[in-house]
Parts: C-alpha cells; sequence; structure tokens
C-alpha cells in the first residue's frame, strides 16, 4: 500500500476539502465571507478523476482529431488527382468510420469502464497509417514531370488497396467498441447518480489553510489589493500552491475588515459569464433566483450596494474578452470591488488586464517544512523516530522540484508508514513511479483539458522524447513539429506562424518555463520534470528516449517516435531498428558525441516512414545512397558530424523541409540538383565554408533561411537568383558582392522586398579599386525598413548611398569594417533608432567631425544611440567637439587601437556617458572632458594618458579622482563600481 487510503481524506483535510468527496478533479466552490462573522459557507461540487488509462487515449483521440482535418482537404483537393477507383466516395466512408471512432473514444473517456483501453494501441497504429495515406496522396499530386506522372500510376492500385484495408481495421475497432457500448452508458449512469448526490451537498466547514514558504508572496500580494490594484493575478504552473495562496490571503484578518463580501468562485473551465451570474446572484438567498438580462445590474444592487467586495476567481483557465467585459460592467462598477484570480494561462492576465504576480517554485527547505508537517498530522513519533524523518523529508523534498502539491502529497504518504525501513525505501524511489503520484499530481497536469486543442496534445507529449532538464529552441521544436505533422493549417497562415502560436500557447498554459537567453539573446525553455514525466506516461506506446546503457535493450517494436542519448550505437543496434518499420522519428541528442560508424545500406531501405532524421554530433563522414527512399523525410540533420557530401540522392527527397548541416567542418559542397528540393524552407549550413554555392538556389522558393549567398558570374550563380526568395529571415551574409555586374543587377536581387530580414551582411572580398561600381552595387541593395542590423565589410566606394544616412533608415545596429577608400566618418547622425554603431579599419579617416552627425544641425545627432566603438582607425588623428545636441543617450564609449589619434576634445555634451574605453592610443595627448554621468574608466597601453593620471600629481588627476572606477593597464586606481561596457 502507498498510502491510498491517506491521499483521499487526509489530504482533503490539508486542502481544506470536504472528506466526503471521493475524488478531485473539478471543483466549484463558492464562499461567502460576512465582514461582521466568521462563519463560511460552501458548496462544493466534484466531477470524479480521470483515470491514468484515460490520459494515455488522449494522444490516440488526438492523432484522429487532426487525421480528420487532413482528410477534408485530400478528399475535396487532390485525391482524384491520384487513386484510380472512385477515391473521393471511398475516402468518404473511411473518413465517416474515423468520426464514429472518434465519438466512441469521447463517449468512453467520461467512463471508469476500461475494457475499450484494449484498441486504442490500435487505433493509433490506423491514424498513423492513414496519415502515410495522405501523405502518399499529396506527394503524388505534385509529380510534374512525364516520367514522374508514370512512376506515380503504379503507385495508385496500392494507395486504393490502402483505403480498403484501412476502412476493414477500422470496422473491427468500431465493432469491438461497440461490444463494450452499452456498459458504457450504464457507467454513465451510475455516474451521473454519483454526482447528484454530491452536487446536493450544501454546506461544508473549509479548515484554516497554514501556509509554507509563501509568507512573502502573500504579504506582497495583500499590499497590492489593500492599495490601488484593482485585479490580481497569482500566475504559475499547476501545484505551485496558487489556491493555498489565494485562500490565505482571503482569510488574512486585514483583508476581512477591508471587504464587507468575499466570493469565492473555483472555476476550473472556461468562464461563462452566463452561470457565474446565476451563481453569484442566487446563491445570497439560497434558493432559486431569476432574473432578466437587463435586469442584472439591479438585482446586483440589491444584494451589495455600497459594500466592498472581493471576488476570488480561482483557477481561471479560459476566459473570453466579452465575457470579462460584461463581468467588469455588472460585478466591477465600484471603487470598491476588487479581483484576485488565479490561473495557470499566461493570456488570462492578458483578457483580464489584471496585474500579474508570478508565483515561483517553492524553496527546498519549505518543502521539506511541509513534508514534515503532513508527515506529523497522524503520527506520534519518538525523538529518534523525528530525527530520522527529518532526513527522509529533506531527500524527499529535493525530489520535489519546487512544487508543494508534491511535498504535499509525499508528506501525507509518509503519514501513512511508521516504519523505519519504509520511509528510507520511499526515499530511495521515483516518485514519479508511485501510483498515488500518478493518481493525484498527474491530473494537474492533465492533457485532456477540454480547452487543450488536440494538436497541442500531441506536441506535448513529443517534448518527451528529450531529457528531462533539457533546453528548448522555440524555433527548433516547432520546425520538428511542422516535419512531424503535427502543424494543422489555417488559411494563407504559414506553418511556422501556426507552430509558434502553438509553442506561446503552451508557454501561456506554463507548460513552458523560460531558462535563459542563449547565444544572440536566444531564449531557450524548460518544462518542469513532472509535467516531463506527465508526457513520457501519456506519449508511452509511441515515444521512447533510450539514454546511456540503455541502447541494447529491446523496445516497442511499434514505437514511432526514438531518441537516443548514448555515447556510442553499434551497428547490431542499428539492426534491431531496421525491425520498427513505423518508425518516424529518429533522434540522436547526445550533445557530447555518439560514436555511430558507417549507417547500414539497409538502414534507409526499411524505416522508409521516417519524418524526422537527425545524426548531429556524430561521427559520421557519409550517408548511403537508401538516402533518397526516405521519400516522407522532411527534417534532416547532421549537423557537427564529420560528413564530407550527402548522397546523390538528397536531392530526391522531395519533401524535405529543413536540412541542418552546421558545424561540420569537413563538408565540401552540397548536392548538385539542390535546385529539386523545391519544398525546402530551412537550408541551415555553413556555406560560407563550402568549396562552391549549390546552382539555381532561387529555385527553392519556399527557402526562409539561408545563412549565405556567395555571388558568382555564371548562370544560377548571380546575386538574381535572390529575387524570388521573399520568405528569407534572420540573418545572411552576401558575399563575394565583387561578382555583381553592376548597380542594376544589384537592384534585381530585390533585397528590398524581404522584409522578414533582421541582419544582413554585405562583403566583398576586398576593397574594391573600382569604387564607382562598389557604390551603384551597394545603393542597389537598399534593404527593406524592417531590417534591424547591418554589417558592411570591404566595401570600396568613397561615399555611402542615400538610403544607409536617410532620416527614414531604421536600422539598429550598424558594423563598418574595413571601408578604406572612404576619408570621411559615414553620416550617421540622424538615424533615429541607430543604437548600437562600430566603426573600424577606416585607415583614411584623420578626423572625428561634423560630418559624423550628418546634414540637419538643428535636429539632435545620434538620438537614440548607446554604443560606440571606434577601432583600428590607423591615420585617425582627432576627434573634435561635436555639437551639444548630439549623442545625449551614449551609455559606452570605445576607442580602440588608434596609434595616431593625439587629441580628443570636450566629451560633456554625452550626458548619459558611463564607461569610456581607451586602448592602445599611443599618442593621445590628454584626456578629453568628461560628464559627470561617467562610472568607469578604463585606459591600456596609451603612456602620455597614464602619465597624466598619476594620482595627485598627474594633470588629468582632477578630471577622474570623483570617477567610481578607474583602471589603467589592468591596475585599478579608483577603486569602486564594477565596470561593464555593452560592446
Amino acid at each position: 500500500m502507498e498510502g491510498c487510503s491517506v491521499s483521499l481524506a487526509s489530504s482533503i483535510w490539508a486542502l481544506g476539502l470536504p472528506t466526503n468527496c471521493p475524488e478531485k478533479k473539478v471543483w466549484m466552490v463558492s464562499t461567502f465571507l460576512n465582514k461582521n462573522t466568521n462563519n463560511k459557507i460552501s458548496a462544493i461540487y466534484c466531477l470524479g478523476n480521470p483515470s491514468m488509462e484515460a490520459f494515455q487515449s488522449e494522444y490516440a483521440k488526438a492523432l484522429l482529431q487532426d487525421l480528420l482535418q487532413k482528410f477534408k482537404s485530400v478528399i475535396i483537393e487532390e485525391a482524384g488527382l491520384v487513386v484510380q477507383f472512385d477515391a473521393e466516395d471511398e475516402l468518404k466512408k473511411l473518413n465517416r468510420k474515423l468520426l464514429k471512432a472518434q465519438t466512441l473514444f469521447e463517449s468512453f473517456q467520461q467512463t471508469t469502464n476500461k475494457t475499450w483501453q484494449h484498441w486504442v494501441g490500435d487505433v493509433t497504429g490506423v491514424c498513423y497509417d492513414a496519415e502515410d495515406l495522405v501523405d502518399d496522396i499529396v506527394l503524388g499530386a505534385s509529380k510534374t514531370s512525364v516520367v514522374e506522372k508514370i512512376l506515380s500510376f503504379f503507385e495508385r492500385r496500392k494507395m486504393a488497396q490502402q483505403i480498403l484495408e484501412l476502412q476493414d481495421r477500422l470496422e473491427d475497432i468500431i465493432n469491438g467498441l461497440d461490444m463494450v457500448n452499452r456498459t458504457n452508458q450504464q457507467a454513465q449512469q451510475c455516474s451521473l447518480g454519483c454526482f447528484k448526490k454530491i452536487a446536493n451537498v450544501k454546506e461544508q466547514v473549509v479548515f484554516p489553510v497554514k501556509l509554507f514558504g509563501r509568507v512573502n508572496d502573500k504579504e506582497k500580494i495583500i499590499s497590492m489589493l489593500l492599495k490601488e490594484t484593482s485585479m490580481v493575478s497569482i500566475v504559475g504552473m499547476n501545484g505551485l500552491g496558487k489556491t493555498t495562496l489565494a485562500r490565505s490571503v482571503q482569510d488574512d484578518s486585514r483583508i476581512r475588515m477591508e471587504f464587507h463580501h468575499i466570493v469565492w468562485i473555483s472555476v476550473s473551465a472556461e468562464f461563462d459569464m452566463t452561470k457565474v451570474t446565476d451563481f453569484i446572484l442566487q446563491r445570497k438567498h439560497e434558493c432559486e433566483y431569476r432574473f432578466l438580462p437587463e435586469n442584472i445590474q439591479s438585482s446586483f444592487d440589491d444584494l451589495y450596494k455600497g459594500k466592498s467586495i472581493l471576488f476570488v476567481l480561482d483557477d481561471l483557465r479560459e476566459v473570453k474578452g466579452n465575457d470579462w467585459s460584461s463581468f467588469c460592467y455588472y460585478f466591477l462598477c465600484s471603487p470598491s470591488c476588487k479581483v484576485l484570480l488565479t490561473t495557470s494561462n499566461q493570456n488570462v492576465v492578458s483578457v483580464t488586464n489584471s496585474t500579474p504576480y508570478h508565483l515561483h517554485m517553492m524553496r527546498d527547505e519549505d518543502c521539506r517544512a511541509l513534508i514534515m508537517n503532513r508527515a506529523l498530522s497522524f503520527n506520534n513519533l519518538s525523538e529518534r523516530q523525528r530525527a530520522s524523518l527529518e532526513d527522509i523529508a529533506g531527500a524527499l523534498a529535493q525530489k520535489c522540484k519546487g512544487l508543494p502539491l508534491a511535498a504535499n502529497i509525499l508528506g501525507l504518504l509518509l503519514s501513512s508508514k511508521r516504519d523505519d525501513d519504509d520511509w528510507v525505501t520511499l526515499s530511495e524511489r521515483d516518485i514519479c513511479e508511485l501510483r498515488v503520484f500518478k493518481e493525484e499530481i498527474f491530473p494537474a497536469f492533465r492533457l485532456n483539458n477540454p480547452y487543450l486543442a488536440s494538436h497541442l496534445k500531441k506536441c506535448l507529449a513529443y517534448c518527451s522524447l528529450f531529457p528531462r532538464d533539457y533546453d528548448f529552441e522555440k524555433d527548433n521544436l516547432v520546425q520538428l513539429w511542422m516535419a512531424e505533422g503535427f502543424l494543422v493549417p489555417q488559411g494563407t497562415t504559414s506553418l511556422e506562424q501556426i507552430g509558434c502560436e502553438y509553442f506561446d500557447e503552451l508557454l501561456w498554459r506554463s507548460v513552458f518555463q523560460l531558462s535563459h537567453l542563449g547565444d544572440q539573446e536566444m531564449p531557450t525553455y524548460k518544462i518542469h520534470e513532472f509535467i516531463h514525466k506527465f508526457a513520457e506516461f501519456v506519449a508511452s506506446d509511441t515515444c521512447f528516449r533510450l539514454e546511456k546503457g540503455e541502447c541494447s535493450v529491446p523496445w516497442h517494436k511499434k514505437a514511432r517516435h526514438l531518441s537516443l542519448l548514448c555515447d556510442s550505437i553499434k551497428l547490431a543496434f542499428l539492426k534491431e531498428i531496421e525491425k520498427c518499420d513505423g518508425l518516424r522519428t529518429f533522434l540522436l541528442l547526445n550533445e557530447g558525441g555518439t560514436q555511430i560508424g558507417r549507417v547500414p545500406y539497409s538502414f534507409f531501405q526499411k524505416l522508409v516512414r521516417l519524418r524526422v532524421l537527425d545524426l548531429s554530433h556524430t561521427n559520421i563522414d557519409a550517408l548511403p545512397e537508401s538516402l533518397g527512399r526516405l521519400k516522407y523525410l522532411r527534417y534532416l540533420g547532421a549537423s557537427k558530424s564529420h560528413i564530407v557530401r550527402l548522397p546523390k540522392s538528397a536531392s530526391d527527397l522531395d519533401g524535405l523541409q529543413v536540412l541542418k548541416l552546421r558545424g561540420c567542418s569537413q563538408l565540401l559542397e552540397l548536392p548538385k540538383k539542390m535546385k529539386n528540393l523545391t519544398n525546402l524552407v530551412h537550408l541551415d549550413v555553413d556555406i560560407k565554408e563550402l568549396r562552391c554555392m549549390p546552382a539555381s538556389i532561387g529555385s527553392l522558393s519556399c527557402l526562409k533561411t539561408l545563412p549565405a549567398f556567395m555571388v558568382g558570374k555564371k548562370e544560377g550563380y548571380r546575386i538574381i537568383e535572390l529575387k524570388n526568395l521573399k520568405n528569407l529571415r534572420g540573418t545572411i551574409c552576401l558575399g563575394k558582392l565583387e561578382n555583381v555586374k553592376d548597380g542594376g543587377e544589384a537592384m534585381e536581387a530585390m533585397i528590398c522586398d524581404k522584409p522578414f530580414l533582421k541582419r544582413l551582411e554585405l562583403e566583398w572580398s576586398r576593397c574594391s579599386r573600382d569604387g564607382s561600381k562598389a557604390m551603384d552595387v551597394l545603393a542597389g541593395l537598399q534593404p527593406h525598413k524592417n531590417l534591424e542590423e547591418l554589417v558592411v565589410i570591404n566595401y570600396g566606394g568613397s561615399r555611402f548611398p542615400g538610403w544607409f544616412t536617410s532620416t527614414s533608415c531604421m536600422l539598429v545596429n550598424i558594423h563598418v569594417q574595413n571601408c578604406q577608400q572612404n576619408d570621411v566618418m559615414p553620416s550617421l547622425g540622424q538615424l533615429l533608432y541607430l543604437k548600437t554603431l562600430h566603426i573600424e579599419g577606416m585607415d583614411r579617416v584623420k578626423h572625428v567631425d561634423y560630418h559624423f552627425c550628418g546634414e540637419g544641425s538643428n535636429n539632435e545627432a545620434f538620438p537614440s544611440l548607446e554604443s560606440l566603438k571606434i577601432q583600428d582607425m590607423m591615420y585617425l588623428v582627432g576627434w573634435n567637439k561635436l555639437p551639444d545636441n548630439s549623442m545625449s543617450q551614449l551609455r559606452d564609449l570605445i576607442i580602440e587601437e588608434c596609434p595616431s589619434l593625439i587629441c580628443i576634445q570636450s566629451l560633456n555634451h554625452m550626458s548619459s556617458l558611463q564607461s569610456l574605453e581607451i586602448n592602445r592610443c599611443t599618442e593621445l595627448m590628454s584626456l578629453p572632458e568628461l560628464p559627470m554621468s561617467v562610472q568607469s574608466l578604463i585606459i591600456i597601453d596609451s603612456d602620455l594618458v597614464k602619465h597624466r593620471c598619476e594620482p595627485e600629481e598627474g594633470p588629468d588627476w582632477s578630471i577622474i579622482k570623483e570617477i567610481p572606477y578607474v583602471e589603467i593597464d589592468f591596475d585599478t586606481v579608483v577603486p569602486g563600481a564594477t565596470h561593464h561596457s555593452l560592446l
């Protein structure tokens, strides 16, 4: 026994819930607290707990729902083009059978009858096979050449046979489900009778709540409610103790004194304004109270006029804008009416326009205190047992991962055990494997929430392929979802945009948690360990993850998705994987590297249903030609491998959407017929390192990711290949620009027609002597106004084009490097949004002066500039005083490797300057005048300045002595604030 009896009675007591309610899933609680009394009247409604088998069936149900969506479009648009016989009628029959299976699934999930679970795996298998059929139809309809159409003809009979076979399999499943349908109906009637009995409970005693680890949170929330904040949302993932905290807030004496009435409504479903209104108004009189909608306000005034009210809406998962507006109009018409709500959905905060209070994980010591409190609730222990229990509670607290719900249940489980050995055994177990954990923790993370769409259930279950504590990158995960076919098309919206919306919704629902900002400020996300474990359980029949030491054990031969985290994989194990002929996903996730050696030719002959193949971080140097047999493959990764080239057959992968070969230092070239991959969306390859650019890249009109394009002179390699790539986004480097014929050809690339690009690098191989041509080319490469960052390297023009310095330019970051034909600084002062500027290697420039600020002296120059770096300016002699209305927001200034610089005039006009660094300016005679805002000064290898800054004696000592932090040649002269630079 694992504390089963305790978890139903004791944990209800611990949470302040009625002990005569046998299960806990959906609660409806209303509490009226009179200001002059301590009496509470509560009505509590309970709908029961879903079985764990029902959770597992959600994956199959989600597959059914999405498959039906796909069938709609296929039946209407493409089937008749591919299948030989009357495709539409037969597919409609198949569609009807799918609908019936879905209906039966939904009805059975409302019962505790488990006999239908036998067919869950069968339904899952049918769904996957039907999806393969859909893909065959879509790929067949896309055949265009005569040869392809002839070959396609021989596939038609096979497709027709597949449709009939699927119908037969579904018919068997439906017949089996129908056999238990009567039992299901009886179970529903029994369940309804139980519900009616529970719903008749009118009054319950709500026990006081003891708070652990949330005292500071409670005080902050109370302070918000007692001040000007009218609506406060306690936000966090399920199990964090939001409800307990809210109840503690409402029980506080300060809240009781402030509000005449406290109305507690536990929603636990979509916010229904009609039901909530009826509930609020009729509960006051304890009788049926009917009203017309137009009389809501008067009815409310009759009951509460002149009274201050706190509405507590607990577990608000979904709310529509119109419903919330109505709630505010009728019930929050007075400043004395306020709202405290709890939610795990960030979107609720936006809709309600409430002030969020984000609840964080509880500390281990607080979890330990909670465990001890619950464990000692029913036990009279000796001092020795208490000491032993303290150690056990500490070990268990670390396993709670900051969730008080887990701590509460583990404490109650401990209270049911009096033997020390039982305590030790419990502390050593994986708590996620405990039955009581599955019954009471997993429901908090349920995927069968009626408002969590089927496609989101599949996306979350898919995350179980990745190890616990994995850092997810949003873009990569969305690409995997897209490759697996989880993204349901919505009109003209791109699939990746739909995938981003899926991810954001899971983020709003607190499934994903922001982990940290990675390279280039790309955020990464984690999934809480318990949610991850639940996802593993739900997808246990289809998704398998094998970790170190497990790569020689057998797994389910019906697996559809497989990931490995192994140091090495032997050929015999790959042969075992070949037996899993329905496999759709094969991921190698060991970033430390996996020794795999040679991939056998038969591997891809057998695994023809693969959608996702990622062999990154391995020692493979080649892939067999059988790769071309993977007609369903949409995602191919081999980043940071030893691969030299892809097989020629890779250009036959018609459906390929993502190709990732980052960090492959030995990669020489891409397949010559890359232009055939017309569905390719992301080409994530170090193109600048290749021996040659793939030809006719312009044929890939769906392309969004293209890290670089190296311009050639021959047909298929010219810059005009970029003309039709309107969906390019992120970063692109245009290299070897000396091969562009003229400005006209540059304009044909239509860089100005690529609104999704954020960063653009324009690079000549060397500084061109034909400055006039370079100026025309740069003028023709004018980007879209949405571009944020521009890098220009080895530009040979003597001046920059008008678009580069125009006030309409919306660039945020600019880096100009080795533009050696310019003898004046680029006039960038009138760029309104420029925040970071880095200029280096402009050897002909001798002065920084008014020209740098641009035309229009009446306008503020560099109004948004925060960081400026001047570097490797060999002949820069002087920095003249700039206008007083320039660089008012500049915070960081670095002047580096300017060996001829003699004088820097006053920087007093830089009123926000905080950090100044002068590095290797050996001829600089003295420091400039500095504003009082400077907090940090760094001087390196600038001897003349160094001597002038000698403490007490140097002529410039008076300038630096008030600066909090001064460092000269790595020695601290004036210790104080810690130096930091944004550059």
